[in-house]
């Protein structure tokens, strides 16, 4: 499984072996790890990392963007993802239900928040 995120993204935990590595046709590093599912069961990846950019505050706002794409083959897979912002910030909007999203991913999937600086 590959999750890619902006290069010089920070790997800050994992419940698996993953590790980071650098796609230079795409300059985005992606976290990269295999997962082993046996038909009829579930598992779960989580991972926690860091952006490499901060929320420019010398703007009103800054918008937060995530896209998901459908991988082929899969079944039954789901995404919950929670957007933590610093509590000096506001989220003005978001695209989606919450700040906390979860979707099934049978659909490739876009979130989104505005970001009151």
């Amino acid at each position: 499984m590959q999750i890619y995120v902006p290069k010089d993204s920070i790997l800050i935990s994992s419940n698996s072996n993953a590790e980071i590595r650098y796609d230079s046709i795409l300059d985005k590093a992606y976290f990269y790890t295999i997962q082993s599912v046996k038909a009829g069961e579930s598992n779960t990846l989580e991972i926690k990392y860091k952006l490499p950019f901060k929320i420019d505050k010398t703007k009103l706002s800054s918008v937060y963007k995530l896209y998901i794409d459908k991988q082929p083959g899969s079944y039954r897979s789901s995404i919950t993802k929670d957007l933590l912002v610093d509590p000096s910030f506001e989220i003005l909007q978001t695209f989606s239900k919450d700040i906390i999203y979860a979707d099934d991913l049978s659909i490739n999937r876009y979130y989104s928040a505005l970001i009151k600086n």
